[in-house]
């Protein structure tokens, strides 16, 4: 199974060298739930696939540009999304991802009032899903200011917080989106925390470490498997897809 990977950016320079490429992030955690093949478009850079029958399915990354940019590249991975939609490609977007599947599918995102999200934070889950049960409280990590404040017609929420009401959602049984980080690990975060002190200011920044001490990554193992299971066809609120 090929996965194509749409990159909306790249890690800071100072992580390149210890962590690699975003890229990797994705591959890495995909590829311990099982076998894939991978291809990356850097969309950022105005790279597309010529088809969204190209691959299997597909992951949008996160960005540090906002979806209410009118940035080309981001017009133009709207319309991808929208074609992806219509065909019912498998489709993931995450933080950035997530955000502009919503935007191109007719939601509403905006800077939050509620200023930054940062560090290992708690969600319910809303919706039986997968490997997720009604009621059920897991943890992932978050490094966000916008947010999908109107959700796209069709969305159903899986999982909310007070702080964040649409974090995870989805549509159909084709498309899977999350606010959180799920392919962050912890020794990255731990890096771009420091990077985003200047930002965010030390009393966030300072929160999140404390999350990091306490929770760690969350549950991120447990999401890659979601995403899995999603991926290949053995998710779903009502059966397979």
């Amino acid at each position: 199974m090929r996965i194509g990977i749409l990159l909306c950016d790249e890690h800071y320079p100072e992580s390149l060298d210890e962590f690699g490429t975003y890229d990797q992030d994705f591959i890495t955690m995909l590829s311990t739930c099982g076998d894939f093949t991978f291809s990356v478009w850097r969309c950022f850079n105005s790279e597309f696939p010529s088809s969204v029958d190209e691959c299997n399915a597909w992951v949008l990354s996160g960005s540090k540009s906002s979806v209410y940019e009118p940035l080309p590249w981001i017009e133009s991975l709207c319309d991808f999304v929208r074609r992806a939609d219509q065909e019912k490609c498998p489709t993931v977007g995450v933080c950035f991802g997530h955000q502009l599947i919503h935007k191109a599918l007719g939601g509403i995102v905006e800077k939050s009032q509620k200023g930054w999200g940062i560090g290992t934070r708690p969600f319910t889950i809303q919706s039986d899903f997968s490997l997720l049960q009604k009621e059920q409280t897991i943890s992932l990590i978050v490094v966000h200011q916008d947010q999908v404040i109107t959700p796209a017609d069709g969305f159903t929420c899986i999982a909310s917080s007070e702080f964040c009401p649409f974090a995870i959602t989805t549509k159909s049984q084709h498309i899977l989106t999350f606010q959180p980080h799920p392919e962050f690990s912890v020794p990255f975060f731990l890096q771009l925390l420091e990077q985003l002190r200047p930002k965010a200011g030390n009393k966030k920044v300072n929160d999140a470490l404390l999350s990091i001490s306490e929770h760690s990554g969350g549950d991120r193992t447990l999401i890659a498997n979601v995403i899995y299971q999603f991926l290949i066809g053995e998710d779903s609120i009502v059966g397979p897809r």
